[in-house]
């Protein structure tokens, strides 16, 4: 039992289960489920209070979203909150959870703008997400992709990076052109902005490496032809 386990280090309530655990019916123990149920609810909202009110003094704060289904099989959201205490220390607190909020943007929306809304948060304050890899919330990518130019940039990219990527040779090539392993050429993400950022920075910072190690595939005679036909399309793309 739960309430046994927290009286090894609660002598009060050790002392209170010795002397009315087994009193039978009729007798006030406070220890039913009922009791424990509401003792719980009472945590739960102190708790709360405590975490908001925290919140608020921060004032801006970020979310974190995350959606699972139960034993039960009902889809529950976790939210949680990020924040700065007076002292300096971020910190990251479970809120609650949602059912079955559905997983379309709007029902996702609705259910966190409900959700700070019932607990008196300012969504105004919010300063960041994050939604664990929630295609349908990834605003930017569906942003960028309704601009033709910026498509096309970023799906050359990828195309660089799987070139490279197919083979553990051009990836050696590639590697031996670069000056710190750290600017090479990185994969896109469906649902995370910040890859295509870092993407577009291993690109600008190693463009020079990158066109030499096309330059090399493209004039080894060694290679596949089509090899060295991708090779040459590429960096007929980067000349453009």
């Amino acid at each position: 039992m739960s309430l046994e386990l927290i009286a090894k280090f609660a002598p009060f309530l050790a002392d209170h289960i010795v002397r009315f655990g087994n009193k039978g019916s009729g007798s006030t123990s406070y220890l039913s489920h009922v009791i424990c149920d509401e003792f719980i609810l009472l945590m739960m909202k102190k708790l709360k209070h405590n975490i908001v009110k925290e919140l608020k003094i921060s004032k801006y704060f970020s979310i974190s979203i995350d959606s699972t289904p139960d034993i039960s099989h009902v889809d529950k959201l976790s939210f949680m909150v990020r924040y700065v205490l007076e002292t300096g220390l971020p910190v990251e607190r479970f809120l609650c959870f949602v059912s079955n909020p559905g997983h379309k943007a709007l029902d996702l929306t609705n259910a966190i703008t409900n959700t700070l809304k019932s607990h008196d948060i300012d969504i105004s304050d919010c300063r960041g997400q994050s939604y664990d890899n929630a295609s349908n919330m990834s605003v930017g990518i569906s942003s960028a992709e309704n601009c033709s130019q910026a498509s096309m940039f970023f799906g050359f990219i990828q195309q660089l990076y799987n070139f490279f990527s197919a083979s553990t040779h051009r990836w050696s090539i590639l590697q031996l052109n670069m000056k710190h392993n750290a600017n090479i050429i990185k994969s896109l993400s469906n649902t995370r902005w910040s890859a295509r950022a870092d993407a577009c920075r291993a690109l600008y910072n190693s463009w020079d490496e990158i066109i030499n190690a096309l330059v090399t595939i493209k004039d080894d005679i060694f290679e596949k032809c089509a090899t060295r036909n991708e090779s040459n399309g590429l960096l007929i793309k980067c000349k453009n």
